[in-house]
């Protein structure tokens, strides 16, 4: 009987040991098919969120689709490249001593610029191309007739000859803003240092020898007549005085015919000239297109001051930043001769996302 007992005992024992294996196996089963769901589950969700990070990715060309082929190309082109562009033959600009300050002059077309990304515009969706060199042909400006016309005749001499009709592009010259728009913050540090007489933005009035060209009145930063002037921001790289922009009264086209100029009493003027290089360090990764050893004139007015007298005059570059004088509140009269700089905004469609030899191709 007892031994009955102990064999039965054990069946009862192999049974909880094969419902407890049983059941481990289930288990393990069961966490197998959820561990694997999981596991598929997670892929899923990895394999849609590598979907939606190329959905992002492909944004740029999503867009360049529906715009016609300018995001992507504005994402893709970078400061410094080359640009296949080509402009219309054109006989010489006639620069008449009228409007220049000098001698008529007859201003031959440069033959074969070729052309560099100065600036990529989103925002406008414009890519601004400059020469790689400036023209071989110069340009003089001189006395209050070169001050005041200076920069529009830069702009026409460069629109006349630069241009391209079947593109429906206008070429004009370098301006102030498409250089300060580079300006690191240390090349504005360096800018607002800059020091004659007084410092980069501050004021200097002068009680004698106050003479000034009559239109530099109508200048942001003029004090004729007065002893103080109230000062723009010019934390910013972005031409706080707007000096590439016309000076003529408003209602009146340029060019001028005015070489008059003013007495002031006193004469306030604001020091706007500065040199400084045109290097990494103030220019960023622009420098490398904007400076140059032949020196270029920039679309743009300046005010140097001195302990007695200011001069007036006209911005030029090459390897640093400066400018040249064209009247001072004495009364004498300078001038000079330089190349220009011609720069021409395209619109993004123009540009075919396409390089030959290097260079992005444009197409109507």
């Amino acid at each position: 009987m007892k031994k009955i007992l102990r064999d039965n005992k054990g069946s009862i024992s192999a049974l909880v040991v094969i419902s407890v294996l049983l059941y481990s196996i289930v288990l393990t089963t069961a966490f197998m098919q959820a561990s694997s769901k999981r596991k598929m589950q997670m892929e899923s969700q990895i394999l849609a969120k590598e979907a939606y990070e190329k959905q992002l990715n492909n944004l740029d060309e999503i867009r360049d689709e529906i715009n016609g082929g300018s995001s992507s190309i504005l994402n893709k082109i970078q400061i410094g490249d080359s640009v296949n562009y080509t402009y219309d033959s054109v006989s010489s600009y006639s620069l008449s001593s009228t409007y220049s300050g000098y001698s008529s002059d007859q201003i031959a077309q440069t033959i074969g610029l070729t052309w560099k990304v100065l600036n990529v515009d989103k925002e406008n969706d414009t890519v601004d191309i400059i020469s790689t060199n400036p023209t071989s042909s110069t340009v003089y400006f001189a006395d209050i007739l070169g001050y005041n016309n200076g920069p529009y005749l830069m702009n026409e001499i460069c629109k006349s000859q630069y241009s391209n009709k079947t593109l429906g592009v206008n070429a004009r010259s370098i301006n102030l803003l498409d250089m300060e728009k580079h300006l690191t913050p240390t090349g504005i540090t360096n800018r607002n240092a800059y020091t004659s007489s007084v410092k980069y933005g501050t004021t200097k009035t002068y009680t004698s020898y106050t003479k000034y060209p009559s239109l530099y009145a109508n200048q942001k930063g003029a004090g004729p007549n007065v002893s103080s002037i109230s000062q723009p921001d010019t934390t910013k790289g972005n031409d706080p005085y707007e000096e590439s922009k016309p000076i003529v009264p408003k209602g009146t086209t340029e060019p001028t015919t005015s070489s008059t100029y003013g007495t002031g009493s006193p004469l306030t003027v604001t020091q706007t000239f500065y040199i400084i290089a045109i290097d990494n360090t103030n220019y960023g990764t622009a420098s490398s297109i904007l400076a140059n050893g032949t020196p270029f004139w920039v679309a743009a007015r300046c005010v140097n001051t001195f302990s007695n007298f200011a001069r007036f005059g006209l911005r030029y570059a090459g390897t640093d930043a400066n400018g040249y004088l064209m009247f001072d509140s004495v009364g004498d009269t300078y001038g000079d001769r330089y190349a220009l700089r011609p720069v021409v905004s395209l619109p993004s469609s123009l540009l075919t996302g396409e390089q030959t030899n290097g260079a992005w191709n444009l197409s109507k």
